[in-house]
C-alpha cells in the first residue's frame, strides 16, 4: 500500500515537473502519452449544387448513330479478317539472306559469337548450313567406306535421302571440298554452304567472315541457332577477348510484317483521329438543324433558378479527426481571442485548455472554399467546419468546443511548422496530464520513441518505434521532382520541408496528424520531442462521413433573394444550416454519393498537399514548433520547457 501511494505520488509530481522524466519507466511514459493525446474533432458543412436535367440528344439521332456505328463496325472486322487471312498464307520472310557486317564485336566465350546479339528480334537463321573444308580436288568413282559419316552428315543437314547424299558427296570432293573433321590439312580454309531446297547439288557457298585486324577468317563451324563456332579467340593486353569483325547474314521480315517505330504508329493514329472528327463535323454542317443549346456553367446559376427547379441545393455535414497534444491551461490576456464558426467562448481572465496540433489540420475551421467538376454542372461550397476537442476515448461525440487561437488578431498558426494552437475549456484537475515539450536537438537516431494518434477517428491508439532520421527532408529525395515540375504552391512546399524528422511508429491512415512523439529513452525521456505530419496515408480518410438534407427553393430564395449561387450561399451559411443541426444529423451517406466522376469528396476535403510514404512518418521537430511558439508571445516554461537560449536569437 505504501508503495502504492509513492508510486502515485512520483508520478503526479513527474507530471507537474516536480521530478525529472528519468525516473518514469517505459510503461509508465507510454501511460502518460496517451493521457496528453487529445483528438480535435471537425464537423464540416458542405452545399452541393448541380443542374436538376441535362438536355437529351433526341432518339431517332441516337438510333441513326448506333445503326451508323454498328455498320462501320461490322466492315472493319470483314477488312481485318481477310488481312489475317492473307497474312496466314503469305510467307513472312524474304527468300534471300540480308547480310550484316558488324566491328567491334566481343564473343560471349573465346571459341563462340552469338549472332543473336547483332540482329534484330524477328531474325531467323539458315538452318540446312553444311560446314566443310576447302581441300584438293578429289575424283571418286566408287562407293568408299570411309565417306560413311559424311554422307550421313549430309543426309541430316539437309534432309535429302542417303543416295541423293552421295551424290552431294561426291560433287563436293570433285569442287574442293571435304566434311570438316581431322584432315592432314589442319589450317584448311572452313566454307559453309547453305542448301535452300530439297535437292540442291550446287549450294549457296555462305560469304560469311570473323577476322581480327584484317587476319585469316577464323570460322571453324556452324549452329543453326544462330552461333558461329571460330578459333579460339585471343586475349588483349588487360585479359579480355579480343573484338572482332563479324560478316554474316540472316533472313528478315517482310517490310508489312515487321513491327512498325511508335512515332509512326502515332502518326497514323492521330491521321486517323483528325479525319473522323472531320466527318463528324462536315455530318453537323449538312444536317443545318437549330443551334446547339449553349451548354450550361454552374457557377453562372442563380436563386432563381433554384426557385424554378433548374438547380437542385442538397446539404451535408462531413465528420472527420485528427490527433493533438494536450499542454495544459494557460490564462487568455486581453490581446488573446479565438476564432470558430458556431462556437462561443468569453475568454476575459478566462484559463484555456492549450492543445498542439498541426496547421494542416486546424484549416477546416478556415473553410475550405468551392470546387466545380469538370463538366461545370455540379458545384460543392465548403465551409468553415464546428471544431471540437475529446479529451478521452469515453468522450461524448463533440467533447470541448474549440477555437483557434488568436493574438493580436492573427492565428497562432504556422505554414512554416505545420503546428497551431487550438485553445478549448479547461477541464478541472486535468492540468497534471499535461505533456512536457522537450528539445529535439538532444535526441539522436536510434531512440526509442512512442506515439499515439487517432487513425480513422479511434482514439488514443499507441505504437512504439525508433527515431530514423533527425534531418531529412523529402525534397533531397527523388519525389521531389514531380512536385516541383508540376507547381508545387508555398503551403505544400513548407509542409513538406517541414517534416524533416521522422519515427517508424506507424500509426495507420487517416486521423493520425497531430500525434505527439514522446521519447522513451535519453536525456528527453518522457517528453515530446517531435509532431507527426505526414505518413503511411497522410489525408483524412472518410468513410461514410456524411448526413444529407435537401433544400426548399421557396423558404431560401425568400430569405436570401437573388443572386449567383457562388456569392449568396457562403455569405448566408448560418441561415443554410439554421435548421439542420450537425449534432442531431445521421452520418451514414457515402461520399461517392455526391461526388461527381472526375471528383470525389475525400480529395475535395484534403486539405493540402499529401505524400504517402510506406512504413514511416514525418514528423516536426519540436524546436521549431517551440521557436514559431516563442516569437508569437507564448511563455514556454508553461509547457514545461526552457525558454531558447541565446544562440537562437542570434541567428
Amino acid at each position: 500500500m505504501k508503495a502504492l501511494i509513492i508510486s502515485i505520488t512520483l508520478s503526479m509530481l513527474l507530471a507537474l515537473g516536480a521530478v525529472d522524466a528519468y525516473g518514469l519507466s517505459k510503461n509508465e511514459i507510454k501511460i502518460a502519452a496517451r493521457q496528453a493525446s487529445v483528438q480535435p474533432s471537425f464537423f464540416i458543412p458542405i452545399i452541393k449544387a448541380y443542374f436538376a436535367t441535362i438536355p437529351e440528344e433526341k432518339e431517332q439521332t441516337r438510333e441513326a448513330l448506333k445503326a451508323e456505328m454498328a455498320e462501320l463496325m461490322e466492315k472493319r472486322i470483314k477488312e481485318e479478317i481477310k488481312k489475317a487471312a492473307d497474312d496466314a498464307s503469305e510467307s513472312r520472310y524474304l527468300t534471300t539472306l540480308t547480310t550484316i557486317e558488324q566491328y567491334g564485336v566481343r564473343g560471349k566465350s573465346r571459341q563462340e559469337i552469338a549472332l543473336g546479339a547483332i540482329v534484330p528480334e524477328h531474325a531467323r537463321f539458315p538452318e540446312k548450313v553444311l560446314v566443310v573444308k576447302k581441300v584438293k580436288t578429289e575424283n571418286i568413282t566408287a562407293w568408299e567406306k570411309e565417306y560413311e559419316k559424311d554422307v550421313l552428315t549430309i543426309s541430316e543437314t539437309t534432309g535429302v535421302s542417303l543416295s541423293k547424299a552421295k551424290d552431294m558427296l561426291t560433287s563436293l570432293l570433285a569442287a574442293g571440298y571435304q566434311i570438316t573433321k581431322d584432315t592432314e590439312e589442319p589450317d584448311a580454309e572452313v566454307v559453309l554452304l547453305h542448301f535452300s531446297g530439297w535437292d540442291d547439288v550446287y549450294p549457296t557457298t555462305l560469304q560469311w567472315e570473323v577476322r581480327i585486324d584484317g587476319g585469316p577468317n577464323l570460322i571453324r563451324g556452324y549452329d543453326p541457332r544462330g552461333i558461329l563456332i571460330v578459333q579460339t579467340l585471343p586475349e588483349d593486353q588487360n585479359g579480355e577477348i579480343q573484338r572482332a569483325y563479324v560478316k554474316a547474314g540472316f533472313f528478315d521480315l517482310k517490310k508489312r510484317f515487321k513491327d512498325r517505330p511508335y512515332a509512326e504508329i502515332t502518326l497514323e493514329r492521330e491521321k486517323k483521329e483528325l479525319e473522323e472528327k472531320i466527318k463528324t463535323l462536315e455530318k453537323k454542317l449538312k444536317k443545318k438543324e437549330e443551334k446547339e443549346p449553349v451548354k450550361r456553367d454552374i457557377t453562372n446559376a442563380t436563386m432563381y433558378d433554384v426557385m424554378y427547379g433548374y438547380v437542385i441545393l442538397e446539404r451535408y455535414y462531413a465528420r472527420t479527426g485528427a490527433s493533438g497534444v494536450y499542454l495544459g491551461n494557460m490564462k487568455a490576456s486581453s490581446e488573446m481571442s479565438g476564432y470558430s464558426w458556431g462556437n462561443y467562448h468569453v475568454l476575459n481572465s478566462e484559463y484555456k485548455g492549450i492543445v498542439l496540433t498541426n496547421s494542416h489540420v486546424v484549416s477546416y475551421i478556415y473553410g475550405l472554399g468551392m470546387y466545380v467538376s469538370k463538366d461545370k454542372q455540379t458545384m460543392w461550397i465548403i465551409l468553415p467546419a464546428h471544431s471540437y476537442i475529446r479529451y478521452t476515448q469515453n468522450s461524448d461525440t463533440f467533447g470541448s468546443p474549440a477555437h483557434l487561437l488568436v493574438i493580436d488578431g492573427v492565428p497562432v498558426d504556422s505554414y512554416d511548422n505545420d503546428c497551431a494552437i487550438l485553445m478549448t475549456s479547461p477541464i478541472p484537475g486535468y492540468e497534471k496530464y499535461a505533456a512536457k515539450l522537450g528539445d529535439s536537438d538532444l535526441v539522436e537516431e536510434g531512440l526509442e520513441v512512442v506515439a499515439v494518434g487517432s487513425p480513422m477517428m479511434i482514439q488514443k491508439q499507441l505504437t512504439e518505434g525508433i527515431i530514423s532520421n533527425t534531418n531529412y527532408s523529402l525534397l533531397k529525395s527523388p519525389l521531389a521532382d514531380s512536385w516541383l515540375s508540376s507547381g508545387i504552391s508555398r503551403r505544400a512546399y513548407e509542409w513538406v520541408a517541414a517534416s524533416s524528422f521522422w519515427v517508424d511508429t506507424t500509426q495507420g491512415a487517416g486521423g493520425s496528424s497531430g500525434s505527439p512523439v514522446i521519447a522513451l529513452e535519453g536525456s528527453q525521456k518522457g517528453r515530446v520531442v517531435a509532431l507527426r505530419n505526414m505518413g503511411i496515408v497522410s489525408r483524412h480518410t472518410i468513410a461514410k462521413p456524411l448526413a444529407k438534407q435537401t433544400l426548399s427553393p421557396a423558404y431560401l430564395t425568400e430569405k436570401i433573394g437573388n443572386g449567383p449561387l457562388r456569392i449568396v450561399l457562403p455569405a448566408n451559411k448560418d441561415l443554410l444550416f439554421q435548421d439542420f443541426s450537425y449534432k442531431s444529423a445521421v452520418y451514414s451517406v457515402d461520399a461517392e454519393e455526391i461526388a461527381g466522376e472526375d471528383e470525389t469528396l475525400e480529395t475535395i476535403l484534403q486539405s493540402g498537399s499529401k505524400q504517402d510514404v510506406a512504413g514511416l512518418n514525418g514528423c516536426v521537430p519540436i524546436n521549431n514548433i517551440k521557436s514559431f511558439l516563442a516569437e508569437r508571445g507564448l511563455d514556454l516554461e508553461k509547457f514545461g520547457t526552457k525558454r531558447l537560449s541565446g544562440k537562437y536569437w542570434t541567428k
